[in-house]
């Protein structure tokens, strides 16, 4: 992971400092007294530097594919001959590079959560929640290439624009690519082919094709999806313009909660916790007598996975859901670690896992402390549980075959992933659901 680490230390070079290390900015001059000129400057060398990062992580993705695509036949051959630690040792390299393409995307993502104010309403309507999972396009199987020609095209166009390719993310399924456009931002789909422009030309221009045996079958459903693309793009722009609309992807009514409220966090006690370390090789506490934290290294980094569950034992007698603070990464909706005010070595040892972070949810003291703050909660019965899941309700949080109903709402893993994964404060989140 040294040679990777590198990488990973370039792209944050790119996206956080590109900008401050290569302008001489006066610190007796501070940004809210910059003339336009002076920031159209400035974000023409951030863009430089996101520029910079993306062609390095498309290009590290890319090689990864390859390596992808050899070792799954490794794998299969070692499945084949029965060779358990070829096969063991395979799908540790494959989960490996996983690990890494997943951390590279978190810089794509940061890019998108800045062009998008760091919003998660505004995040989450580009991205699919039907999907059962969230798998990424292959790239060497798409129209990157076209893309490509079309990111250099509208950098070309203006040193402010900035045209992020959609598929390095981790949410953005709609357009091929998220353009700032001049302070604008806009979804764009790159067509390519003939074909392709044939059908535009029918749908928006009325132009039918001169040879009419075009029009078969193929042509219709191409038609179609080109369609729904566009259907899609103006339900996004109507819905963050209007802050109420129709969901692009459910095509349901959804509207915009932007949290007016202040959102509080429990950072800095996470923040003392790592300065903990210094001294000795774990660090724990408890957060409003719900959250559990423990935070370990060297020869303790493993044993969080035996203690916190352990704790909660033997103070509550209960075993709650553990969490480790990765998993937070392998979410297609989460606010960047970048977002927290962290030092960059406390973010590397948590991407590079030289810090061990394990978390539980005390789900009964939640609920308690919801009842106190007269927010009626409880949780629902098994019967009732199922009965949600047959009507297709996705993303409800589940503990003891249980979801939990706050008001008239059920607890999604959304909020739980705030709590411990955010560091939200779940005194925050019930306001958050009595201001809603």
């Amino acid at each position: 992971m040294k040679e990777f680490e590198k990488v990973i230390e370039q792209v944050f070079k790119y996206t956080h400092e590109y900008a401050f290390k290569n302008l001489d900015l006066k610190r007796d001059n501070p940004p809210e007294n910059w003339t336009k000129e002076e920031k159209n400057k400035f974000t023409e060398y951030v863009h430089i530097g996101f520029k910079k990062a993306q062609d390095l992580v498309l290009n590290e993705l890319l090689s990864y594919e390859i390596q992808i695509k050899e070792l799954n036949k490794t794998l299969k051959e070692s499945r084949r001959n029965g060779n358990k630690v070829g096969e063991k040792d395979t799908q540790k390299l494959i989960n490996l590079i996983k690990y890494k393409t997943t951390i590279l995307r978190i810089f794509m993502d940061f890019i998108a959560w800045q062009f998008l104010g760091g919003q998660y309403y505004k995040v989450r309507r580009f991205y699919d929640m039907r999907k059962k999972e969230n798998s990424r396009p292959t790239l060497s199987k798409s129209n990157i290439e076209s893309v490509k020609s079309a990111v250099e095209y509208y950098h070309a166009l203006n040193p402010l624009n900035f045209a992020l390719i959609s598929d390095l993310t981790s949410f953005i399924d709609i357009g091929d690519i998220l353009l700032m456009d001049n302070y604008r931002l806009r979804p764009i789909e790159v067509k390519e082919g003939e074909k392709n422009e044939e059908i535009f030309n029918f749908l928006f221009k009325e132009k039918i094709p001169e040879n009419l045996e075009t029009i078969d079958e193929n042509f219709l459903k191409q038609a179609k999806r080109v369609l729904n693309q566009a259907k899609r793009g103006h339900l996004l722009y109507d819905v963050l313009k209007n802050e109420k609309g129709i969901d692009p992807f459910t095509e349901l009514k959804t509207e915009v909660n932007k949290e007016a409220f202040e959102i509080k966090t429990y950072i800095d006690e996470f923040e003392k916790l790592v300065a903990n370390l210094d001294m000795k090789n774990y660090s724990y506490t408890i957060i409003e007598d719900i959250i559990s934290i423990g935070i370990y290294q060297k020869e303790m980094i493993h044993k969080g996975n035996i203690i916190i569950p352990f704790l909660n034992q033997k103070m509550f007698g209960k075993e709650y859901p553990v969490f480790n603070y990765r998993e937070k990464f392998q979410m297609p909706i989460s606010e960047p670690i970048f977002y927290y005010g962290l030092s960059k070595k406390t973010i590397f040892d948590i991407l590079f896992g030289r810090i061990n972070i394990v978390m539980s949810i005390n789900l009964d003291k939640f609920i308690e402390l919801c009842n106190l703050q007269g927010l009626e909660a409880r949780y629902l019965s098994e019967k009732e549980t199922m009965k949600r899941k047959t009507k297709g309700e996705i993303s409800l949080f589940e503990f003891e075959k249980k979801n939990i109903m706050i008001g008239d709402t059920i607890l999604g893993d959304g909020l739980i992933a705030r709590m411990l994964f955010d560091f939200v404060r779940p005194s925050s989140i019930i306001e958050y659901f009595k201001q809603s």
